[in-house]
């Protein structure tokens, strides 16, 4: 049997999802964090798989420079993950 999927076009192209930004952020990556985030904004306060958003992601792993970025662009210090923590 053939099965046929229609309308399961990704929302974003395969290298601009989501979970690169959160990648770029990990890595340290603070041009292509910054590439992303002006061509998709509204990931600013987007949630990875455990609940945590770009800045709890920045804070994580001591990026400075991406979390003073993400702070100027207006990320919400104040969101909550998963286990209800803060990013600060």
């Amino acid at each position: 049997s053939i099965l046929i999927i229609c309308g399961m076009t990704p929302l974003y192209p395969a290298a601009h999802e989501p979970s690169s930004l959160f990648h770029h952020i990990a890595q340290g990556h603070i041009q292509e964090t910054r590439t992303l985030l002006t061509q998709y904004p509204e990931w600013l306060n987007i949630k990875n798989e455990s609940g945590k958003t770009p800045l709890c992601v920045a804070l994580q792993y001591h990026r400075t420079l991406i979390i003073r970025d993400l702070i100027e662009r207006g990320a919400d210090v104040h969101t909550c993950d998963d286990e209800q923590r803060s990013p600060l």
